[in-house]
């Protein structure tokens, strides 16, 4: 944008990049409109759904559950409308596997072609008419005219996320990658300037002026934004990273601004963008006193606030500062994301205790600030609950992210695979469709809702499930596990039929896996028999064996102690809950889930449509999967391979996929 005298440009480098960003958003425009049906569908699934995940507060649950159950009637056809959307044709299934499919390490096939098709777009109004080896400028304003939307891209409430229902963790990928096109336009420009300064001898004289030092400002600003975004830089040293894009993107600003008063638009636009982000933020954020406990079994640090029990969606995460000096010098200043373990406070579990406990998340111990937030609670001055442990002030700003368009009440079945940590997520989305079906069913007839939960959760110990046995039988309980046949689904035969109850709960199915063999304290802290050992049909491994005279003392020590174990504090398997002492074979897992769904649609949901022969099919099964990124590919290549007939059977089957990369 700036420069000795030359010809005028064959095409004016403002008006190009003005239509260049048109074009951006008309896609954008595109792609609202093209999932348009599955936000619609999201509002429709539940009521008040689209309400929550945008603030975090404390509701009074005595209040809440006194005061009548109001809803408004669903609109049956445009449901069954938005029903009949949900694509299952073999082409569109294929074409979503293709799409989700991995190329390179963290991009996708549809995330490579966004990509390429964005570059390409950059790329052509660089060389329109034009060099970028005679003219630079045009580079300067492509740089500047994609600052919106590097800064709309990187901020956690952007308008993407409204349009798309998109979280900002799902984008950060494009803010990435933008603003390194950015970054590259920027240089193209410096270069070639700096190039026919030096040849002409005049380069020493141009700094002297103040436009000119502004734009090395700038330079230099872009630069540093590049170097420490580095995904190295990040997992060595985020704060780093975090203090430099903090500040080295408001010098970006002024910078460009004093260089060229005619990006001024453009810069206000970004400045403006981010001012926004900031101010919701804000708005967002609370800071409450935290109960803080150990769970050494697994490893993990178990946060509890009390006064913040409402406004959030299942799968949704909340960044969390623990202000307190126990932390060290830094570590009170460093925020971190962490999924919410628990639905929110409703009209059904406030009047049952559910929500007293609050905002609660699991932190495993996974560097050096997690490490220390868990020896502070290991040496907690308090030694019963909900005391025990210790109490810290801390700040909390969210929620954020989550399922977007995805309703899991939405569909017929729910299937989710978890590893480790993941389980958050899962306990989460289970809460909150036993508590979205609890409260439709009591509104209206239960057409084509929820029917069958499953979750799978795959661990190292056995005895990781011991903390978690409480939350387990809180779930199955008020699930519909209690009157049905787990082997199959079906109802039992002291069970009403579907068509004659006004409201069938949700029956779900535990299964817990571990993958290292069994040791003493294992044995100790689960009762596990002989049949409750045996692997479970369709896992990798086929005997339990023990794997060596150790295990074998341990297998007999277990038997010595079992009963006394047991009377003292050994706590026994709700119904519903199996442990097994191998791998999941996902692809069987899978199918068996699709036809205990099948089978478990109400007969008004299977009934012949007259002259046509064609089976009214449920609402679909959405499969889940929180965890390492193998897990996530295995739980992928399986729904992408799923049966068609089966596919169909259903409904079809939608894949989320709940990752979080710095």
């Amino acid at each position: 944008m700036s420069g000795t005298a030359q010809a005028p440009p064959a095409v004016d480098p403002a008006k190009l990049v003005f239509w260049v960003d048109i074009g951006l958003l008309g896609a954008l425009g595109l792609v609202a409109l093209a999932v348009f049906h599955q936000r619609l569908r999201r509002c429709l699934a539940g009521v008040g759904g689209w309400k929550r995940g945008h603030l975090l507060y404390y509701t009074e649950t005595n209040a809440l559950s006194q005061r009548p159950v109001v809803f408004p009637k669903r609109h049956s056809r445009l449901r069954r409308f938005l029903d009949r959307s949900r694509l299952s044709s073999t082409f569109t299934h294929n074409a979503l596997y293709f799409l989700r499919t991995p190329v390179i390490p963290r991009y996708s096939v549809g995330q490579s072609i966004i990509m390429l098709l964005y570059f390409g777009l950059l790329l052509f109004a660089s060389v329109f008419r034009d060099s970028v080896f005679t003219n630079p400028v045009r580079d300067a304003w492509i740089a500047v005219s994609q600052l919106p939307f590097v800064f709309a891209l990187a901020a956690k409430n952007n308008v993407f996320t409204v349009l798309t229902g998109a979280g900002y963790e799902k984008l950060n990928y494009l803010h990435r990658y933008a603003g390194r096109l950015v970054v590259l336009a920027a240089n193209v420009h410096a270069l070639g300037f700096i190039y026919k300064w030096t040849l002409s001898g005049v380069w020493t004289a141009r700094l002297q002026e103040a436009e000119f030092r502004w734009g090395l400002v700038a330079l230099v600003s872009f630069d540093i934004l590049a170097i420490f975004s580095l995904r190295t830089v990040r997992q060595l040293s985020y704060n780093l990273f975090y203090f430099t894009h903090l500040v080295g993107g408001v010098v970006l600003i002024i910078a460009i601004s004093f260089h060229q008063p005619a990006s001024r638009p453009y810069t206000i636009i970004a400045a403006g963008l981010y001012a926004g982000d900031r101010l919701i933020r804000l708005l967002k954020s609370r800071i409450c006193t935290a109960h803080v406990q150990c769970i050494p079994d697994l490893g993990t640090t178990l946060i509890r606030i009390p006064r913040l029990n409402a406004g959030w969606r299942a799968g949704q995460h909340v960044r969390i500062r623990v202000l307190s000096a126990k932390m060290g010098w830094l570590g009170w200043a460093e925020l971190h994301p962490y999924t919410i373990a628990g639905a929110s406070a409703t009209l059904w579990n406030s009047g049952e205790g559910g929500g007293e406990e609050g905002l609660t998340l699991m932190i495993k111990q996974a560097g050096d600030w997690s490490r220390k937030l868990y020896s502070v609670a290991e040496h907690g001055e308090y030694d019963s609950w909900p005391e025990k442990g210790t109490r810290l002030r801390v700040h909390i700003d969210g929620p954020y992210g989550g399922p977007g368009n995805t309703e899991f009440s939405a569909f017929s079945g729910a299937l989710f695979v978890v590893g480790g940590s993941g389980i958050t997520y899962a306990l989460a989305a289970i809460s909150e469709i036993l508590r979205d079906a609890q409260q439709n069913g009591a509104t209206y007839d239960h057409v084509a809702g929820m029917s069958t939960i499953e979750l799978i959760w795959i661990v190292q110990n056995a005895r990781s499930v011991t903390p978690l046995l409480p939350v387990f039988t809180s779930l199955l309980q008020s699930s519909g596990s209690a009157t049905e046949d787990l082997t199959t689904y079906r109802p039992s035969a002291t069970a009403a039929p579907a068509s004659a109850s006004r409201f069938t709960k949700p029956t779900l199915k535990i299964s817990v896996y571990y993958t290292r063999a069994v040791t003493y304290l294992d044995a100790c802290a689960l009762p596990m028999d002989d049949q409750e050992c045996s692997p479970r049909k369709g896992s990798r491994t086929t005997p339990f064996t023990y794997a060596g005279p150790t295990d074998q003392r341990v297998a007999t020590k277990r038997e010595r102690h079992r009963e006394s174990v047991r009377e003292d504090h050994t706590p026994t398997f709700p119904l519903g809950l199996t442990v097994h002492p191998s791998r999941p074979w996902i692809p069987y897992a899978l199918a068996n889930f699709a036809d205990e769904t099948s089978n478990a649609l109400p007969d008004r949901e299977a009934k012949v449509e007259e002259g046509s022969g064609c089976k009214v099919m449920g609402r679909g099964i959405v499969v889940g999967v929180c965890g390492p990124p193998a897990l996530a590919d295995d739980v992928r290549r399986a729904v992408g391979c799923m049966d068609e007939g089966k596919r169909r059977a259903v409904g079809g089957v939608d894949f989320v996929e709940e990752a979080f990369h710095w």
